[in-house]
């Protein structure tokens, strides 16, 4: 009864209250998991026998225990982790056909303590047509899919795209947990308007921080039509043929439970494009040669995870986990001749730290890559994004959200843009109304969550923003006064029984400056997820 463990808040197991969580660990040595207990609940547990609740629950397929079991990162006579019950609660709640998920630990008796674990299954079954609009386009789809397959947590199902570029028909399989838990497995297949998709992707992965290693076998082919736009004008169409495969390895350096923690990578990587004209489209500039790259390359990875568990963020209010902790990433690749590919070298560069601050946090993003070929660098790309949240309080229904994002280019290959537009984050201003090699946005915006749940179904949000950005064209100088604006306003819907995200966005933005064709109108758009 007496033991200093048993008195420390259980919301420190869940993430909340650090300095309590790190106390228990400290005494929590002696600690052995007696039993652990798995209670997988159905969509509706709580519906009180209402009739439409009742038939979903019927015709759902509750999630197999033994699915849940293999996601767990402790058994039973181990010594009680903290950090791993909390991890495995993250873990578990990644996947799409988990809704919530709670861990609990009850001290049963002097040394020993039987661990709760609860999930509430989401909506998995999907049969339906889906719409959105960005940037003046409209595109739509309709899918079969099953998230759930058999409450076996695999994925199965067809889906049907309609987009201003291509018209997508895709068949897809996932499965998770291959091999008993040890691996994932990828299955897509593709027939597109302009060509085709086929992709294999087979990995163990790092489950966990402390995961030893892991390896990862992809295969991807496509084709499809490249397109070049200038001033919201279609330049160049050029028909292109994709390859890409690649098999790596990792291995953890750090002994378990140390941080940082250093991870080393090794690999080859294979990259292939192919261009032609297409014959129905006048290009104003020829089609680009053809690229051929076998990478032999190695990464070194050091990371010190930091999870803050919040809502308002991409959801309105189902718990998301955000890692503000510190990571780097270096990469450097070479590419020989004797591979029938181009003799070229590759480096890549990934950083990114979180801030915590009262009611919020930072975090700020960076990503670097460059390729070295012919005595000089090709297709260098660097982008910096920098995310603020805040809620006024920690009861507050308002969630504010700064975004500013800088990318920019140098001798970028020529079937590569970046953009400002509806689809990026500029939303009063249509699909590829800004492209070049140097890019800013700038977003604002307030999201409120005004309802609880409605009919055991849905929750209801509002958000109010602005935005700014811009594209500047190859040789155009910087800047400020060429930024365009637009304010707006939006709707959100959460469904909050579905799988996957389950958010349906509205907003309708007022541009305050004219887009290159002369175009000044209010813009709606609707999409399956957050404008950023």
């Amino acid at each position: 009864m007496g033991s200093p463990w048993r008195a420390a808040p259980l919301l420190a197991v869940l993430g909340v209250g650090l300095p309590a969580a790190a106390a228990a660990q400290e005494t929590s040595d002696a600690v052995r998991i007696r039993r652990i207990l798995v209670e997988s609940r159905g969509i509706f547990p709580e519906a009180n026998g209402a009739l439409l609740p009742k038939l979903a629950d019927a015709f759902h397929a509750t999630t197999h225990e033994s699915v849940i079991r293999r996601e767990l990162l402790f058994r039973e006579g181990e010594v009680l982790d903290l950090e791993r019950v909390a991890e495995t609660e993250r873990n578990l709640r990644r996947y799409p056909y988990f809704r919530d998920v709670r861990l609990r630990v009850e001290a049963v008796g002097d040394g020993e303590v039987d661990v709760h674990v609860e999930t509430f299954d989401a909506w998995t079954t999907e049969i339906g047509i889906r719409g959105g609009s960005d940037g003046g386009e409209t595109r739509f789809g309709a899918s079969v899919q099953e998230n759930n397959f058999l409450g076996l947590g695999k994925r199965l199902g067809f889906e049907l795209q309609v987009g201003p570029d291509r018209t997508t028909n895709q068949l897809l399989y996932e499965d998770p947990q291959l091999f008993d838990g040890a691996a994932v497995l990828q299955l897509a297949a593709g027939i597109n308007s302009d060509g085709t998709h086929y992709r294999v992707h087979v990995g163990r992965e790092f489950r966990t921080v402390d995961t030893p290693w892991g390896a990862t076998v992809t295969l991807e082919q496509n084709a499809f039509d490249t397109r070049i736009w200038n001033s919201a004008v279609e330049t160049a169409r050029w028909q292109t043929q994709a390859r890409f495969g690649e098999i790596s390895a990792g291995r953890l350096l750090t002994p378990e439970g140390g941080r940082p923690l250093t991870r080393v990578f090794a690999g080859f990587r294979y990259q292939e494009r192919n261009f032609a004209e297409d014959p129905e489209f006048v290009s104003s500039s020829p089609a680009p040669s053809p690229r051929r790259f076998g990478f032999l390359y190695s990464r070194l990875e050091w990371i010190r995870p930091d999870w803050l568990a919040t809502q308002g963020v991409a959801r309105l209010a189902r718990t998301e986990d955000i890692d503000l902790g510190s990571t780097a990433s270096v990469e450097l690749g070479w590419s020989p001749p004797f591979f029938a590919g181009e003799s070229a070298w590759s480096g890549q560069l990934l950083l990114s730290h979180g801030i915590r601050i009262p009611n919020g946090y930072l975090r700020g993003d960076l990503q670097a890559s460059s390729r070295y070929q012919g005595g000089s660098p090709a297709n260098t790309l660097a982008q910096a994004q920098l995310l603020a949240v805040w809620k006024p309080s920690e009861a507050s229904r308002h969630t504010l959200l700064a975004r500013g994002l800088v990318g920019a280019g140098w001798a970028l290959d020529e079937d590569v843009q970046l953009a400002a537009d509806g689809t990026t984050g500029l939303r009063g201003y249509r699909v590829h109304s800004y492209t070049g090699d140097r890019r800013v946005l700038l977003n604002l915006e307030d999201r409120m969550l005004m309802t609880g749940e409605l009919a055991h179904f849905f929750q209801l949000g509002a958000a109010g923003f602005v935005d700014a950005g811009y594209a500047w064209p190859k040789g155009a100088p910087w800047r400020f006064s060429d930024l365009r604006t637009d304010v707006g306003v939006g709707l959100r819907i959460q469904l909050t029984r579905a799988s996957h995200n389950g958010l349906i966005r509205l907003d309708l933005a007022w541009p305050l400056q004219p887009d290159p064709l002369g175009r000044r109108a209010p813009l709606l758009s609707f999409s399956g997820s957050q404008a950023f």
